[in-house]
C-alpha cells in the first residue's frame, strides 16, 4: 500500500495540489487536504469547472454542502460504492485510496507532460530557496549600525475597528461589526511594508492615551516629523480620528463646544426650552440606542447559538476520531515496540558478527556453563523435591479420607432427616386420626349396651349373611345352569340356522318359491337376533335400575 500511496500523492501533486514531503502516505491526510485534492482533480476531469473552493468554509452546513456536492460530482462520473459528505469530511484510508485512484483514473492523459514538467520547476524552485536559507542560517549574525540609523520611524493609519464618541459611520453598527468580524483584515495585514508595523502600533496607541499633544510630539526621528505629519494628515482625510486628542478630550470638547454655541446663538428667556428638548432628544436618543443595542445583542447570540451547535458537533465528530486515533497509535506503539526489540536483536547480531569464531567460542563457553548450572541446580532441586513431595501426597490422603468421612457423615444426616421427615408425618396422620376417633367417641350414646347383647347381635348378623350366603350361592348355581342351557340352545339354533339356510339356498336357485323362503328365513334369523339383544338390553337396564335403587336406600338409611 506503501507504493500504491506513493503513485497517488505523486499524481496529486502533478494535478498542482500542495502536499508536504514529509507526507508519505494517505494516512497523513488532513481533511482540508483531502478536499483540495478532491476539487483539483474535479477541476481538471470536469469540464466546464465547478466552481468549488478549495479551501473548508468555517461554518459547518457550508462544509456539508461542499462534502456533499463533491460526493455528487464522483457518483456523476460513475464512481461505483457509497459516497457522501462524510466520506470527505470524515476520511477513512481506505475509502480516500479507492476514490483517488478513481479520480487518476478520470485524468486526462494530454497534461500529464506538462504538469510534470511544471512541478519539477516547483521542485527545483524550492530547492534553491532551501540551500539559500541554509547558507544564511549558516552565517553568524552581525548587527549593522549604519542600516538601522538611516530607517525612519513612519506610522501609517490603521483601523482597529473601534467607534470613538461622536464619530459617525456610513452604516449600522451592526453592519460595522460583521464587516469588522468577518472583512477587516487584521493590522500586520494592512501595512504594505513590514518595517511600519511597530511604529504604528506605537502612534496608534499613543494617540488613544495622550491628550492635547500633536502626533508629531509623539514621535522624533532623524528625518524629521514630515513624515509623520504627513501620515497623520491622510488619517485626517479618512476621517479615522481627530488629530491630537484622545477619546476622553474628544468627548470633553464636543460637549464643552455645543454649550457654547447653544449660549451664544440662544437668548437667556428659552434656555428652559431648549433644555427640556435636549432632555427629550436625548430620551429619544437612549431609547432608540438602547432598542438597537438589544436587537444587535440578541442576532449576536443567536450566531453564538448557531456557532456553540456547530462546534458541539465538531467536537463529537472530533472526539470519535481522536478515540480512533488513539487505539490506532496503541497499535502503532506495541509494533514499535516489537520491532524495536526485533532491531535491538538483530543490532546486537551484527555486533557480534566481525569476531564470529571468538564470539561462538564465548557463547559455546557460556552454553556450557549455563548447562552445568542447570545440572547442579536441578540435582539440589531434587534434594528438596523428595521430601516436599512426600508431605504433599501424606496431605492429599489426610484431605480424601476427610473428605470421605466428611461426605458419609453428610449422607447420614440426610438420611436420618428423611426419617425425621416421615415419622413427623405418621405421627401427624395419627394425631388426626386419635382426633377423629374422640371425636366419635364422644358421639356415642351414654347408656352402652352390654356386650352379650353385641354378641348376640353379632351372631344374628352372622346367621343371615351365612343365609344370604347359601341363597346367594344357589342363585349363582341356577344363573350359571341357566346360562349354560342358554348357550347349547344357541349353538343349536346357530347349527339349526345353517342347515336351513343350505338346504333352502340349494333349492332357491332352481325353485321361486325357495327364493321366497330363504328370504323369509334370514329376515326371520335376523329378527330374532333383533329380538334377543333387545331382551339383553332390557335385562342389563333392569339390573341398572336395581342397582340405583339399592344406591338410593343406602344413601336414604345413612341420612
Amino acid at each position: 500500500m506503501e507504493e500504491v500511496d506513493k503513485i497517488i500523492i505523486h499524481s496529486l501533486k502533478d494535478v498542482g495540489c500542495d502536499i508536504d514531503d514529509e507526507i508519505k502516505s494517505l494516512q497523513q491526510f488532513t481533511t482540508e487536504l483531502v478536499v483540495e485534492a478532491a476539487v483539483k482533480c474535479l477541476d481538471v476531469i470536469v469540464t466546464p469547472k465547478l466552481g468549488l473552493p478549495t479551501s473548508l468554509p468555517q461554518s459547518m452546513s457550508a462544509r456539508f454542502r461542499l462534502g456533499t456536492t463533491i460526493a455528487e460530482a464522483c457518483l456523476e462520473l460513475g464512481y461505483n460504492g457509497e459516497m457522501g459528505y462524510q466520506t470527505f469530511l470524515y476520511p477513512s484510508e481506505a475509502e480516500l485510496r479507492k476514490i483517488f485512484v478513481f479520480l487518476i483514473e478520470k485524468l486526462p492523459k494530454d497534461s500529464d507532460k506538462g504538469t510534470s514538467q511544471d512541478d519539477d520547476g516547483v521542485l527545483t524552485l524550492r530547492q534553491q530557496i532551501g540551500e539559500c536559507l541554509k547558507a544564511s542560517l549558516a552565517r553568524p549574525w552581525v548587527r549593522s549600525r549604519g542600516a538601522v540609523e538611516y530607517i525612519p520611524f513612519l506610522a501609517e493609519p490603521l483601523e482597529t475597528g473601534i467607534s470613538l464618541p461622536g464619530q459617525k459611520r456610513d452604516c449600522t453598527p451592526q453592519a460595522w461589526r460583521d464587516y469588522c468580524v468577518n472583512e477587516l483584515p487584521f493590522v500586520h495585514e494592512q501595512l504594505k511594508v513590514r518595517q511600519l508595523l511597530a511604529p504604528s502600533l506605537l502612534v496608534e496607541n499613543a494617540c488613544g492615551l495622550v491628550g492635547g499633544g500633536g502626533a508629531n510630539s509623539l514621535v522624533s526621528t532623524p528625518t524629521g516629523p514630515s513624515g509623520v505629519a504627513a501620515c497623520w494628515g491622510g488619517r485626517e482625510a479618512t476621517n479615522h480620528r481627530p488629530q491630537n486628542m484622545s477619546w476622553l478630550a474628544v468627548r470633553e470638547k464636543l460637549v464643552h463646544r455645543s454649550e457654547n454655541l447653544r449660549a451664544k446663538s440662544e437668548p437667556p428667556k428659552s434656555e428652559q426650552m431648549q433644555k427640556s428638548m435636549d432632555s427629550h432628544v436625548e430620551a429619544e436618543a437612549d431609547a432608540k440606542s438602547e432598542e438597537q443595542r438589544m436587537e444587535e445583542e440578541r442576532v449576536a447570540i443567536e450566531q453564538l447559538r448557531e456557532k456553540i451547535d456547530e462546534l458541539k458537533t465538531l467536537s463529537k465528530t472530533l472526539n470519535a476520531k481522536l478515540v480512533n486515533i488513539g487505539k490506532e497509535t496503541e497499535k502503532e506503539v506495541e509494533i514499535a515496540k516489537a520491532r524495536k526489540r526485533d532491531s535491538e536483536m538483530r543490532q546486537k547480531t551484527v555486533d557480534l558478527l566481525p569476531d564470529s569464531d571468538a564470539n561462538i567460542a564465548k557463547l559455546e563457553a557460556m552454553l556450557q556453563a549455563s548447562v552445568q548450572r542447570m545440572i547442579t541446580l536441578a540435582e539440589k532441586w531434587e534434594k528438596h523435591r523428595a521430601p516436599l513431595i512426600e508431605s504433599y501426597r501424606e496431605a492429599r490422603k489426610r484431605i480424601a479420607s476427610r473428605n470421605t468421612e466428611s461426605v458419609r457423615q453428610q449422607e447420614t444426616t440426610r438420611e436420618m432427616r428423611e426419617k425425621l421427615r416421615e415419622l413427623a408425618d405418621q405421627l401427624r396422620n395419627k394425631e388426626t386420626f386419635q382426633t377423629r376417633l374422640q371425636e366419635d367417641i364422644e358421639k356415642l350414646p351414654k347408656d352402652i349396651v352390654t356386650r352379650p347383647a353385641y354378641t348376640r347381635r353379632i351372631m344374628e348378623i352372622i346367621g343371615n349373611i351365612r343365609k344370604q350366603k347359601e341363597d346367594i350361592d344357589k342363585i349363582v348355581k341356577d344363573t350359571k345352569q341357566l346360562q349354560k342351557d342358554i348357550n347349547n340352545e344357541s349353538g343349536k339354533l346357530e347349527r339349526s340356522f345353517t342347515v336351513a339356510d343350505d338346504l333352502i339356498f340349494r333349492d332357491a336357485k332352481r325353485d321361486e318359491s325357495s327364493k321366497k323362503a330363504y328370504i323369509m328365513l334370514a329376515k326371520l334369523h335376523s329378527e330374532f337376533g333383533e329380538l334377543v339383544a333387545m331382551v339383553e338390553e332390557n335385562g342389563a337396564i333392569v339390573r341398572e335400575i336395581r342397582d340405583l335403587e339399592e344406591q338410593v336406600s343406602d344413601i336414604i338409611i345413612e341420612y
